[in-house]
């Protein structure tokens, strides 16, 4: 009994997002509401596959079932490639981005950190706070040393400052950044004028990058989104960039992504990549083929791409209506969440008012705050907006 009661010590935390879950799931109330998993709904709160999805989904001829390579579909990973970089800057890098499959970001970012831990016994990485509560399980679990800053100010604005002083102070290190102009969780990243400043700090102090790149195209343009990627890779900062396809297509239960970093040389680019296939065989073996298969389908078609630019461009338009919806029933203390891009905002909300909202309410939110608009119907935001702000007056 002793020996058990030691080991329950050392059994970590479940996960709160899907805990969550799985609490709304048993929940018998009618009127629940779900605002926390990361996913996106249609605006009647229905699951929704984005349209270009299910064509490339149909045109998919499927003559086996064989593993890919341990790298990854070549096919796949080049288109990938360009999209984040454009075609110019792809080829331009061609011969010194290594490429590997990876089943989502998670994993992504999880091959990643064993990469750099085979290069450094205890390594750094900056990470602003709130974030996405796996990114400090991953690096925690790895053995980084995490180093935190507060990534909004109070005006609920990016907190360029808090970053860059940070930077200077431990130079040399990783620093941790979500690509485009979404966040999770608060919605707010810098602006392009501040992702320039952020690159010449990053420069200066020799410091790497990682950018985890979990919504492109959901904030603005692809290219728009792209820009912090383009921009620090212009001025050969060492970095690497998880790209993830679970929201941005749809591809949630597929698990397709993929890992790049950026080597000083082809010779060294090969190196890299033979310890990122010797990492994923002995983790994961295989990457999925069926979103791989799925993203160079609409990739490597014009028309499909351009159908799955309009559905995104719908998603974001979604969004930013339902955000402003929002704010017309929870009142002017919320309006701030207008400025934000993508699925989430974090709300000014004590940990004991969520917990009013879930058990009175029935209304679901992470403990931090977090809300996923994408997870709203039409029909539900104005009961939601309300009963967050009378808890909110409280």
């Amino acid at each position: 009994m002793r020996n058990h009661s030691r080991y329950s010590k050392k059994i970590p935390l479940q996960d709160e997002i899907f805990e969550l879950h799985d609490e709304f799931i048993s929940d018998r109330r009618k009127h629940k509401v779900n605002c926390a998993i990361g996913i996106y709904l249609d605006e009647k709160g229905m699951s929704y596959i984005h349209p270009s999805v299910k064509i490339a989904s149909r045109q998919l001829t499927l003559s086996n079932f064989n593993y890919l390579p341990i790298q990854g579909d070549p096919d796949f990973l080049t288109l990938s490639q360009e999209l984040v970089l454009g075609k110019s800057l792809s080829r331009i890098y061609a011969t010194r981005l290594a490429q590997q499959g990876v089943m989502g970001g998670t994993n992504g970012l999880f091959v990643w950190g064993n990469y750099i831990k085979k290069l450094h016994k205890k390594p750094s990485i900056i990470i602003g706070m709130p974030t996405w509560e796996n990114h400090t399980k991953i690096f925690s679990y790895l053995g980084f040393r995490i180093i935190t800053y507060k990534h909004l100010m109070n005006n609920n604005a990016f907190h360029l400052e808090a970053l860059t002083d940070l930077i200077v102070k431990h130079p040399n290190s990783y620093v941790l950044l979500q690509a485009g102009s979404t966040h999770n969780p608060t919605g707010i990243n810098p602006s392009n004028q501040q992702w320039k400043e952020l690159g010449k700090i990053i420069q200066k102090t020799k410091s790497s990058a990682l950018f985890d790149f979990a919504y492109l195209g959901m904030g603005t343009t692809i290219a728009e989104d792209c820009f912090s990627v383009r921009h620090f890779l212009s001025l050969e900062i060492p970095m690497a960039v998880v790209l993830s396809y679970s929201k941005n297509m749809t591809l949630y239960q597929h698990r397709t992504g993929v890992l790049f970093i950026l080597n000083k040389t082809a010779k060294k680019k090969a190196e890299t990549e033979n310890l990122l296939k010797y990492l994923f065989r002995v983790t994961n073996s295989n990457p999925s083929a069926y979103g791989e298969h799925i993203v160079k389908t609409i990739l490597s078609k014009k028309d499909l791409k351009n159908k799955w630019e309009k559905d995104l461009y719908s998603a974001i338009a979604s969004l930013h209506m339902r955000r402003k919806l929002f704010t017309d029933y929870a009142g002017q203390q919320y309006q701030y969440v207008i400025q934000g891009k993508g699925l989430f905002s974090i709300l000014d909300l004590q940990e004991t008012s969520v917990y009013k909202l879930k058990h009175e309410k029935g209304i679901y939110l992470l403990s931090n705050g977090r809300i996923n608009f994408g997870g709203l119907s039409v029909q539900n935001i104005p009961i939601v907006a309300d009963a967050i702000h009378k808890i909110g007056m409280d």
